[in-house]
């Protein structure tokens, strides 16, 4: 199953808030996610792609006043820092990806995202046929997976994966993904996120 680049927010069995933000291309298969304290970017090891296409470097996670958000493009930094602002998290993602709307290249790829505490979830989407922003509250062993192409993409109002304990990138469906590049893995610890970047091979 080819999704596209996919969003995925729950709590495990045990009650630990996770989230994913992962890339899956056939276009452009050599990037990695690069973690750095807070923050984190999914980069090409060849420079040269972004020059063939901007939308294949961009910031895809960032910690701010203890929430958590990831996206799969340059809506993040913006986003961040309304959140830094004091603007409420709901406001942040709508309005920003409002605003920036579904990337215009050649594939009207739509821009998802999402913000967390922890706790909760503001997760949306913009496409040029969609647009959609819940607020989710999984309970121990729930999750929602949000993806940019195929049967994940519609914004869930339900739980629609089961996360366990184990590794979130091994559970169904996203062991199945084609394509997998790159992703990167946050874990809620107290109150702290700890980011991980995790590249194919």
């Amino acid at each position: 199953m080819y999704v596209g680049r996919f969003l995925l927010f729950g709590r495990t069995e045990s009650g630990t808030p996770i989230a994913v933000y992962g890339v899956c291309s056939r276009s452009f298969p050599d990037r990695r996610a690069r973690v750095s304290d807070d923050e984190a970017h999914i980069v090409p090891e060849d420079p040269e792609y972004a020059v063939e296409n901007p939308y294949v470097v961009y910031p895809c996670a960032r910690v701010v006043n203890r929430h958590l958000v990831l996206t799969n493009g340059a809506q993040t930094v913006p986003i961040a820092d309304k959140l830094e602002d004091g603007v409420p998290p709901r406001e942040a993602l709508a309005s920003v990806t409002l605003a920036m709307d579904y990337e215009h290249d050649e594939y009207g790829t739509p821009r998802i995202g999402l913000v967390t505490d922890g706790r909760s979830a503001w997760l949306g989407k913009a496409a040029p046929d969609e647009i959609a922003f819940v607020r989710v509250e999984p309970g121990d062993g729930e999750g929602y997976l949000l993806s940019v192409y195929g049967e994940y993409s519609t914004v869930p109002r339900e739980p629609n994966v089961r996360l366990t304990d184990d590794d979130p990138l091994e559970i169904d469906p996203v062991a199945s993904f084609d394509h997998f590049v790159c992703a990167v893995v946050a874990r809620r610890a107290g109150d702290e996120w700890r980011l991980e970047g995790r590249n194919r091979g």
